[in-house]
């Protein structure tokens, strides 16, 4: 669409925003042209199908986050983060894509609404309950679910129809797989990420400054071995 078009020619310039090629109006269609990576994050399953290992999952988290804050200063909101509409190239780098759902946001204005659920298992509740919220919460509710997926394997919230999903949800409980038992910070980190109330979830500065995305020298190690 149109508004995809103009967002995605408003965010590049970011190394971890698709590349835009070109375009061309047609009396019919629209064509975008973008630069092509063949994997997205949902692809590294196949490979991890219990989760990556975290020097991983960290590279990856840290660009997404980053992405995020860039796309949210520029005065939008992604509103369809997945792990589909995130490619990794061979070196690990990330591109979000997908910019269909995208709309421009104002701080502190509690106006937006969607009828939309989108993708069910990364919306947030306040897109299921259609109430109120400012945008930056549900890109981090969404950002929270790939996060807990990349650790996991499996969604913090799942059933196969909107009705198992949402009962999922209300009940408010993070299960923990062996990773998520041993690193407590990673949990909380969680936890905050996948608040139900919108108005206390963790910021995106507060993801920043949590303990978590503290590297240590271990995760900078880790980090060099698997470039190589």
């Amino acid at each position: 669409s149109q508004n995809e078009l103009f967002i995605l020619q408003e965010l590049q310039g970011h190394p971890n925003i698709i590349k835009l090629q070109k375009f061309e109006n047609t009396d019919e269609h629209l064509r975008i042209y973008m630069d092509y990576h063949p994997q997205c994050l949902l692809d590294l399953f196949e490979e991890h199908p219990d989760g990556l290992p975290l020097s991983q999952v960290r590279y990856i988290f840290e660009q997404l986050i980053t992405t995020l804050d860039y796309i949210h200063k520029r005065g939008y909101i992604h509103h369809d983060v997945k792990l589909e509409n995130i490619l990794i190239d061979s070196k690990g780098s990330i591109y979000l894509i997908d910019f269909g759902q995208s709309y421009s946001w104002t701080p502190e204005e509690l106006n937006q609404t969607s009828s939309c659920l989108g993708s069910i298992h990364y919306a947030a509740p306040e897109i299921w309950l259609q109430t109120p919220y400012v945008g930056p919460e549900v890109d981090v509710w969404a950002a929270g679910v790939c996060l807990f997926m990349l650790v996991t394997g499996f969604f913090p919230f799942g059933g196969t129809t909107e009705q198992q999903v949402w009962e999922e949800i209300q009940t408010k409980e993070l299960w923990k797989n062996e990773t998520l038992e041993k690193d407590s910070a990673l949990f909380d980190l969680l936890q905050r990420m996948l608040e139900f109330e919108r108005d206390q979830r963790i910021s995106l500065d507060g993801i920043r400054a949590h303990p978590w995305m503290d590297e240590s020298i271990e995760s900078l190690i880790n980090r060099m071995i698997w470039h190589l």
